[in-house]
């Protein structure tokens, strides 16, 4: 598996996660799909990812759909500790960051927009759709 090929959920909702895989496997992209439960267990798997030289049992993902509300640490947060993670192999340069949320906040999108404008490349509200997804990867991932 490349750096190149996978898509990764980090949201607190099974149901979400389970939802959106089921989603991004109906629009038949090219990519395969993990899904991690929560923000702990998602900066973990990036944590590892960014660290370990053989990285093939956590590659990277070239996207990352991200809720913003979770417990523990929320999506903003995970954003603020994995903008500090060190990048020994240069493996966070492509990476596309989705906000998914369910959250019609203005003040959220705002911050999406401006504080983390740096790593966020789009701010989507739940629930994906298989047009949405293709669109994504049309647009920025294009064969």
């Amino acid at each position: 598996m490349s750096d190149r090929d996978l898509i990764l959920l980090i949201d607190d909702s099974d149901a979400d996660n389970f939802y959106h895989r089921f989603i991004i496997e109906r629009a038949e992209v090219p990519f395969d799909v993990r899904s991690v439960e929560g923000s702990i267990d998602g900066l973990d798997y990036l944590t590892r990812s960014l660290a370990d030289e053989d990285n093939s049992d956590r590659p990277m993902p070239c996207i990352i759909f991200l809720d913003i509300n979770m417990p523990a640490l929320n999506g903003f947060e995970l954003l603020t500790k994995y903008r500090d993670l060190p990048d020994p192999y240069g493996r966070k340069a492509g990476v596309k960051i989705f906000m998914l949320t369910g959250s019609l906040n203005p003040d959220d999108r705002a911050r999406a927009e401006g504080e983390y404008s740096d790593l966020i490349t789009d701010f989507r509200i739940k629930p994906l759709s298989e047009e949405v997804v293709q669109a994504l990867v049309q647009e920025y991932f294009p064969a």
